[in-house]
């Protein structure tokens, strides 16, 4: 199951110059889109198909998806989802019964799902039987999902007209299901390095325009000098006069404690 953070949001599907509202938990239909491609990729040239039941709410013609549940189907005719008989009487025993399950206790069947393996987001004369027969209320919706070999999979909700028709021949509006789960998965697998944060930088207004001193705070101040490294110390020998004397001798500065002539004798530490 996907992140119950994720499962309370929900994704809208519409159609211009349509009553109908169609809102869905992208966790649901990411558990729809993982069942069709698990049939698709079952079995050679097409795998078999799945269906199932859309649980949720509704509001006239606004529709709301929060779970999903599978038809079962023996393919006692082949690879498609066409149902036999026992599979048929075990749907319509399902959509009595729906209540006893607590996670479906509140909650009503809005629609249908199946998967088309080997043709496009369309109703076929089977789909819409069954759309009409098991799912006959005037906002009910039914949803078609297209998986692909080398392509995302594909949907497309459909609906009837204020009239009671449908549009068979293709949806409103195709949409991709992509695979959120996946992106979580990988997500949670790597966690994120932690953020190493940056010295404080300490403006030194001592060079600024005036124009940036007056934006500079006070609280800002240049930060303490280091201590400068010790400076070596170097024994001297001077000839001041007529007697010898020791001086430290400043190396750097060239400074001695009197004037005479200096010769260099030793250094220390």
């Amino acid at each position: 199951m996907a992140e119950a953070s994720l499962a309370r949001k929900f994704e809208t599907w519409s159609v211009p110059g349509h009553a109908v509202r169609i809102e869905y938990c992208p966790a649901v239909l990411e558990e729809i889109r993982t069942e069709a491609v698990g049939g698709y990729h079952r079995a050679p040239h097409g795998g078999v198909e799945t269906g199932g039941i859309l649980f949720g709410a509704h509001l006239k013609y606004a529709v709301r998806i929060t779970a999903g549940r599978a038809i079962a189907c023996e393919f006692a005719k082949g690879p498609s989802f066409v149902l036999s008989e026992r599979d048929e009487a075990a749907l319509a025993d399902t959509l009595k019964k729906w209540c006893g399950d607590p996670e479906l206790a509140r909650l009503e069947p809005v629609g249908w799902y199946r998967a088309h393996n080997r043709s496009e987001i369309l109703l076929s004369e089977t789909d819409l039987n069954f759309f009409n027969r098991f799912f006959p209320r005037d906002w009910q919706v039914g949803l078609i999902v297209r998986p692909a070999t080398l392509g995302p999979t594909r949907a497309g909700f459909f609906f009837r007209e204020p009239g009671g028709s449908i549009r068979t021949e293709s949806s409103y509006s195709e949409f991709v299901l992509a695979p959120f789960q996946a992106a979580l998965q990988v997500d949670a697998a790597v966690p994120e390095a932690p953020a190493v944060p940056e010295p404080p930088r300490v403006a030194t207004s001592e060079f600024l325009p005036a124009a940036v001193k007056a934006h500079v705070p006070d609280t800002v101040k240049p930060g303490p000098r280091p201590a400068p490294e010790r400076e070596p110390r170097m024994a001297v020998h001077g000839d001041f006069g007529s007697r010898p004397c020791w001086k430290w001798y400043n190396a750097r500065r060239g400074r001695v404690g009197s004037g005479g002539r200096i010769r260099i004798l030793a250094t220390e530490a």
